[in-house]
Parts: C-alpha cells; sequence; structure tokens
C-alpha cells in the first residue's frame, strides 16, 4: 500500500484530499494544527503539528507561521532535490478558487481535490519540485 500525508487535513481541501486517497486505498497520515470530529472520523493515521498561529504581528516570534509563501515553495522545492534520489515526487498545488468556510469561491472541495489528483498522479520523477495548478498547468514561482 503507498503512503500519502496530507497537511491541513482538518477541514477544506485538505479533507477532501484525504478522504479521496482514503478511498482509493491509500495509507493517510493526516496532519493539522488541529485534530477535530471529521478528521478524527476518517481511518487514517492523524499528527498534531505544533504550530501557534499568530494572526497579527505585535509581539514578534512565530517566524515559520510569518514565513511568506515563497518561503514555503522554497522549502518543498528543496525537499524536491532531496528526495529525487529516493524516488519521491514533490509537488506544489495551486487549488485555485474554491468554497471552504473562510472563501466561498466558486468550485466545490470535493471537486477541487479530485482535480488536485489527477495533477499529482500524473507527475514523475521529471517534474518533481514545479508548481502546478489545479488544472494541470505549471506556474511560475
Amino acid at each position: 500500500m503507498s503512503t500519502a500525508v496530507v497537511t491541513g487535513a482538518n477541514s477544506g481541501i485538505g479533507l477532501a484530499f484525504a478522504e479521496l486517497l482514503i478511498r482509493e486505498g491509500y495509507d493517510v497520515t493526516a496532519a493539522d494544527i488541529v485534530i477535530g470530529d471529521k478528521l478524527r472520523a476518517l481511518p487514517c493515521q492523524m499528527q498534531k503539528l505544533n504550530v501557534t498561529p499568530r494572526g497579527h504581528n505585535r509581539s514578534g516570534g512565530a517566524y515559520a507561521y510569518r514565513a511568506s509563501k515563497a518561503a514555503v515553495n522554497s522549502v518543498f522545492k528543496n525537499l524536491a532535490v532531496e528526495l529525487k534520489k529516493k524516488g519521491v515526487v514533490v509537488v506544489v498545488m495551486h487549488p485555485g478558487f474554491v468554497k471552504t468556510g473562510i472563501d466561498p469561491g466558486i468550485w466545490e472541495l470535493d471537486e477541487a481535490a479530485r482535480k488536485l489528483w489527477g495533477v499529482v498522479k500524473a507527475k514523475g520523477i521529471e517534474e518533481t519540485g514545479r508548481f502546478w495548478h489545479r488544472e494541470g498547468f505549471e506556474l511560475e514561482r
């Protein structure tokens, strides 16, 4: 059985993605800063992430949380370089506008997760470390 790690799995696209992978037979580890009832109901391993969210910056600290999207992309690019020799494909995905509790968006979560999964499944080791849109085209960083 293949293994998948899904971050942000407590809600939204992350939860929909974890559900999809479980249905496809993956051994899923679902990670988030919150482990809620919907996530607990899934037949998967769970990992609580130790991150302190900060909605403001009056006190400094929480540097990892406050890092820019560019820094997140850089981390995944570095992972892609390191894991390529082990045959692990690392992709960064842009889900597009999706209906969540944060943003009403235009795409349903299940549809977005299916499209994202289709893109991930189509990528091979030669495409590791790149940034992809849900519709399958590469985005520039």
